[in-house]
């Protein structure tokens, strides 16, 4: 049961982390578009990829800090495991 619901924090993380850069990606590939689109951009398109930057900055900064979160749930859970075990 523990490790089950090590496994679903843990996927959550993962989907969670997807979902951002696929937004980013996403965010990346919209610049990309406009500035091909046309040379009258390229001030613009300056100022679209720093939001873009402070975005996936943004988006990958709390990131980090559920992974640590969950990191150090992981290991909570682990010690309760080990425990467990020993009191057999």
């Amino acid at each position: 049961m523990v490790k089950k619901r090590i496994q679903a924090i843990w996927q959550a993380g993962l989907e969670d982390f997807a979902a951002r850069r696929e937004h980013a990606e996403a965010l990346r590939a919209a610049v990309r578009h406009e500035s091909a689109a046309s040379p009258k951009r390229q001030l613009r398109d300056r100022a679209m990829e720093e939001q873009v930057q402070r975005a996936v900055i943004a988006a990958t900064a709390p990131l980090r800090q559920e992974v640590e979160a969950l990191k150090q749930q992981v290991d909570g859970l682990r010690a309760q495991v080990g425990k467990l075990k020993k009191d057999r």
